[in-house]
């Protein structure tokens, strides 16, 4: 009886495993019926969702803007800071991508737009719309500089 190339791999993992760790011996199991997923109730699962908009909205206005807008705003050379350390401090040179920035323009600006917009998402937003039109867009070629 032949012997497959997955169970030539297994056994070769099995052989590399006890001779790698010694004593320790490792075995492959691979399992390979099809994945039977449980059953869903989507009406169930949707209104679990609904049930925690509230919730999830209060983390993202108090918790996640509050943060950036605490922590992020770079305001000695603009644009926002994204090489925070665990301390909370700046961790290295400002490296101010171009992604990080137009992301987080974009989050400000949507958060203003929504039902908890206030002027400082605004004035967040704008900070880091200015930012890059003022240094990171290279006018010569009418593109953008990446940092």
């Amino acid at each position: 009886m032949p012997i497959s190339n997955l169970e030539k791999y297994t056994q070769k993992l099995w052989c590399e495993g006890q001779s790698s760790f010694g004593n320790l011996q490792r075995q492959i199991m691979i399992d390979l019926r099809p994945f039977q997923f449980p059953e869903i109730n989507h009406d169930e699962l949707w209104a679990s969702v609904i049930s925690k908009i509230p919730l999830l909205e209060r983390c993202l206005v108090d918790n996640i803007a509050q943060f950036w807008l605490d922590y992020g705003i770079g305001k000695k050379y603009g644009g926002y800071i994204t090489n925070l350390s665990n301390n909370l401090g700046v961790s290295g040179p400002p490296i101010k991508g171009l992604v990080s920035q137009a992301r987080l323009i974009w989050f400000f600006s949507r958060l203003y737009r929504s039902d908890h917009g206030e002027s400082r998402h605004l004035d967040a937003a704008n900070h880091g719309y200015d930012f890059l039109c003022d240094s990171l867009f290279y006018a010569k070629e009418g593109g953008f500089y990446w940092q």
